[in-house]
């Protein structure tokens, strides 16, 4: 692999200010050595939930609607973020 280019566009609501629900669209492809670049095309649909100011969590579904030389999968997401 050469390569990854990975793009996301959310759109989410603040339903209180510990819980924010997340629709995510995301584009990822794979640039490789060989003809057989990967591309994948996949939403997401979770809760952001920040702890901290600079702490937060996000919990949510991945499903892979579209895809080219890869498996279009569902992934269950926890991530945990730190910003400083």
């Amino acid at each position: 692999m050469i390569g990854v280019l990975n793009g996301d566009a959310a759109l989410g609501y603040h339903v209180l200010p510990w819980l924010q629900p997340e629709v995510e669209l995301n584009y990822a492809h794979e640039f490789t050595e060989h003809i057989s670049d990967q591309d994948l095309i996949s939403a997401t649909v979770g809760v952001v939930m920040p702890l901290k100011d600079c702490v937060q969590l996000m919990v949510g579904v991945q499903e892979g609607l579209w895809g080219r030389n890869t498996v279009e999968a569902t992934t269950y997401r926890v991530q945990l973020e730190w910003t400083f």
